[in-house]
């Protein structure tokens, strides 16, 4: 590769900061990227389907038979399966990486992307050095191949992530083959890598996606903690999973190897972080910390079984109890848990009794398409009444508590409206020129309910609405959704929603 030109004062600073990492590649390195990175066979401008150039060997190439753009055939020369590229069918960029990974410290590692972009005839080369966390030392040149011959390119300047090109950024930070010779030694100096074996680790292809390594270096204080402290189970199956838990988090700083600031950075309890010990992996920790009830058989099922939290989630969203004889019976049948959540649902809707025949057949294919075909039959008028019960349900229970009858009689010039039905929320929300009538699902299911607020002295025409949900006022909107600017409306809303969490309305658990 061409040697790097440098502004003034930043090859020190990198020097400085990096050290030898930053120096010209060496010639085994280039020819490594030149060679890994050959793909393609050109075929010039002529429509000459037989005579091309070989990207690997650097040599013509000749063949007897018609060659296919995008086809894969196998060089003469060297022998390599390579692509065929006909340069008169039009541009076709591809874009790759190449990664030199160099550990600076036992915490940081910094990575030389060289990027290989080829449209046609044309192949261009670019380094960024990158030092992690710090995105103001980065570099680049341009190294420029036509056919059949190479030239430096002359472009050559410095440039942080955010004057990259979208398909830059998008492929430097999420792609790229790692250079492997030498790279267990360079990883190895990584803290938390002298505490997981290598069988662990450097079999899994994800050490050649970037963003792996880069999670590691990032992380690799926390690992080592955890690893030191016993955790080395949680610390591998979080280091292998994709997501990367520590990415999410902000605040994973707080742990100082002792038990109550672990059981802190995990976001758990004594009680969770008991039955979190039994596992100490990843999936378990999101388990309590979504269901810190959840209880010891279930989790103990659902760790042997791989129960994803979503489906475990669905199971819970029916509030029916019975979770262990449910998922043991969705594995037994050989379902899904949406499946069977759908399956319940319009048992639910049809009025079938909750007993075991119902909730648990011998045949659940036969007996969920038997149901929903007579469900299909008449699903409007089955999801109206079914939705109306449940809407009906919950007014009842709202003009039922004597601590709301000051609002709904009204008080101030004003009253709440607690909707009855369907037809309630649709017609409201066509009055008011807004989308009350979509929420008929999520009011049904549970997770918000809408209150209309009206006028003492014209209780029957629409004036505002509301949505309430988790204890909180989510939005208060007048018609075409205008903000409510009134403060005596704004007072009355608040206080209504004052009464609705004293009294534990759709309050969300702590």
């Amino acid at each position: 590769m061409a040697k790097q030109k440098l502004p003034r004062g930043r090859r020190k600073q990198l020097l400085d900061m990096c050290g030898d990492s930053v120096r010209p590649l060496t010639k085994k390195q280039t020819e490594w990227i030149r060679k890994d990175s050959a793909k393609f066979i050109h075929f010039g401008g002529d429509k000459d389907t037989y005579n091309g150039y070989c990207d690997r060997c650097e040599t013509e190439v000749h063949f007897d038979t018609k060659t296919k753009h995008n086809a894969k055939v196998k060089c003469p020369n060297c022998k390599h399966e390579m692509t065929v590229r006909h340069s008169w069918r039009g541009a076709t960029e591809d874009v790759d990486f190449r990664v030199i990974v160099n550990v600076l410290d036992p915490y940081k590692v910094l990575y030389r992307y060289i990027l290989i972009k080829q449209t046609g005839m044309e192949r261009r080369y670019s380094e960024v050095a990158r030092q992690l966390d710090d995105y103001e030392y980065m570099q680049c040149f341009y190294y420029e191949k036509e056919y059949g011959s190479w030239r430096e390119g002359k472009k050559q300047q410095w440039f942080t992530p955010y004057n990259m090109g979208y398909g830059e950024r998008k492929y430097c930070c999420l792609n790229g083959t790692v250079y492997k010779p030498g790279l267990k030694a360079e990883l190895r100096k990584l803290n938390a890598l002298k505490y997981i074996d290598d069988a662990t680790i450097f079999m899994s292809n994800k050490w050649y996606v970037c963003s792996t390594i880069v999670q590691l270096s990032k992380y690799a204080d926390i690992y080592e903690k955890l690893i030191k402290a016993g955790h080395s189970k949680f610390a591998v199956d979080e280091f292998h999973n994709w997501c990367g838990y520590w990415g999410m988090r902000k605040d994973y700083h707080v742990y100082d190897e002792s038990q109550t600031s672990l059981i802190k950075m995990l976001k758990l309890n004594r009680d969770t972080y008991k039955k979190w010990q039994k596992y100490k992996t990843l999936t378990a920790l999101k388990y309590l910390q979504k269901h810190s009830d959840i209880r010891g058989e279930v989790m103990e099922y659902a760790m042997k079984n791989n129960i994803s939290i979503k489906d475990y989630d669905l199971i819970t969203g029916l509030k029916l109890g019975h979770e262990l004889k449910m998922l043991r019976y969705i594995k037994k049948q050989d379902t899904n848990a949406g499946e069977y959540v759908d399956y319940v649902t319009i048992l639910k809707k049809l009025g079938y009794p909750f007993d075991n025949s119902y909730m648990f057949p011998k045949d659940f294919d036969k007996e969920y398409k038997r149901v929903y075909a007579e469900y299909n039959a008449n699903r409007e008028e089955i999801d109206n009444k079914y939705n109306n019960g449940i809407i009906k349900k919950i007014s009842d229970a709202l003009r039922n508590m004597k601590d709301l009858s000051t609002f709904l009689n009204g008080s101030k010039g004003l009253l709440v409206y607690v909707p009855d039905s369907v037809k309630d929320l649709k017609e409201e929300g066509k009055s008011l020129h807004n989308c009350i009538g979509n929420y008929v699902d999520r009011v049904v299911e549970g997770k918000t309910f809408v209150f209309f607020v009206r006028k003492l002295n014209a209780p029957d025409a629409p004036f505002v609405a509301f949505e309430y949900c988790n204890g909180e006022v989510i939005q208060c909107r007048a018609d075409h959704n205008e903000n409510v600017e009134d403060n005596n409306v704004i007072d009355f809303v608040e206080a209504f929603a004052e009464r609705l969490r004293r009294n534990k309305v759709m309050v969300k658990a702590a």
